[in-house]
């Protein structure tokens, strides 16, 4: 069920339409006496409801399978198709971009290189384009709520304002909101690790409290979450370890344009030049590039031995700010079995502090529907609020 505490109504009925679609998005096809008897609400109430939210297209009502010999009863089901969502990921130099329904069925999608040396103007023209031709697609009834970027790099989520990447470094300041505001209602913006790390932690079945995500790719950042406190991102930039800077590295210049950054040694574009890859850049994907990692003879290079022992240090330093309970990791070399091995034993060699033990390093994937439908929660709790704008086309 959805979570109602942000969301303003002018009025009960307004909040209980709101609350039925909530409860359908949970569970589809019920009966009104179920609905009822789930919200709280009397028989008449709901009937007043369901007639405002068929005649919105919100919801249809089909004819149950009959049980014995009664009348057979009716089920109510979502119109998923009445409202939908854009979301766009900026992870890898390929794009991809998704129109989904309010079932979070993916109804089209597109993906498309960006030039690595894309500016902010550059941006706005491919990423208003991109929403426009998934739009195309769009059903006939469907409202389209919003948008939601993810992407990776230094980002102002509360502003919506992309401060700097590594992806495509002449992007600098970019305010997504006001970008992309002639094309979508509501621009959502987030860092697609904040976004896997959620995923993974409402997965976690065991009892952890605190968790952190690492990710070892084109850049490498961090995201950090705790069951008792939102999210540390979600109130400005935050995690961008690959900006952390070794004295290693001091005569290495940063995108960022400092020197001796971790990502000067770890980053997959140096690495891939370094242990003579190149190649595998044009495939743009980090899933990609992964599976052609996984077995390939890396553990016993220099570079390689180098960029492993930094990302256990930098790991190291920040479970002693954080202390996590459970670290993810993610990313291409994270395929590679013999790297993997190799950094998880350089990380438990860093150690903690006193008695205290480092959590264990787990090697996680995240798939691309997880990723999507943990995307569109704040553009599903939007269009919750706002059903009486979409009902008249005023968004």
């Amino acid at each position: 069920m959805q979570n109602f505490q942000n969301l303003r109504f002018s009025d009960a009925h307004e909040r209980d339409c709101a609350r039925v679609v909530s409860s359908l998005l949970e569970a589809d096809g019920q009966s009104r006496a179920s609905l009822a008897a789930t919200l709280d609400l009397t028989s008449m109430t709901t009937s007043r409801i369901i007639a405002d939210l068929l005649d919105n297209g919100f919801v249809t009502e089909d004819v149950a399978e009959r049980r014995g010999r009664g009348r057979p009863g009716t089920l109510v089901r979502l119109n998923a198709q009445r409202i939908g969502f854009t979301v766009i990921k900026m992870t890898s130099y390929v794009v991809e971009g998704a129109l989904l329904d309010l079932q979070r069925n993916i109804i089209t999608s597109q993906t498309k290189r960006l030039n690595d040396d894309a500016d902010n103007q550059q941006m706005t023209v491919f990423l208003q384009q991109m929403i426009q031709t998934l739009r195309a697609s769009q059903p006939d009834m469907m409202v389209h709520v919003g948008t939601t970027i993810l992407v990776a790099g230094i980002v102002d989520v509360k502003k919506r304002v992309w401060l700097i990447t590594s992806r495509w470094p002449q992007v600098r300041d970019f305010n997504l909101a006001e970008a992309l505001n002639p094309v979508t209602p509501l621009v959502c913006l987030f860092r697609q690790l904040d976004i896997e790390l959620d995923v993974h932690f409402k997965a976690e079945t065991a009892p952890v409290n605190t968790a952190a995500l690492l990710h070892w790719g084109w850049g490498i950042g961090l995201a950090y979450c705790s069951r008792d406190v939102a999210s540390i991102a979600h109130q400005g930039p935050f995690g961008e370890i690959g900006h952390w800077r070794f004295d290693t590295l001091q005569d290495r210049p940063c995108g960022c344009g400092n020197r001796g950054c971790l990502e000067t040694a770890v980053a997959l574009p140096v690495l891939l030049q370094q242990l003579g890859l190149d190649e595998l850049t044009c495939l743009g994907q980090e899933q990609d590039i992964g599976g052609y990692l996984q077995d390939a003879s890396l553990a016993d290079h220099a570079d390689m031995q180098l960029a492993t022992r930094l990302v256990a240090r930098a790991l190291g330093n920040m479970c002693r700010i954080l202390f996590p309970d459970r670290v993810y990791l993610t990313g291409p070399f994270t395929s590679n079995q013999a790297v993997f091995t190799q950094l998880c034993s350089q990380f438990q060699a860093e150690g903690l502090v006193g008695a205290l033990k480092l959590p264990d390093v787990i090697m996680v994937q995240t798939e691309n529907q997880d990723i999507l439908h943990s995307a569109i929660r704040p553009l599903i709790e939007s269009a919750l609020g706002n059903l009486p704008a979409i009902a008249a086309g005023e968004l």
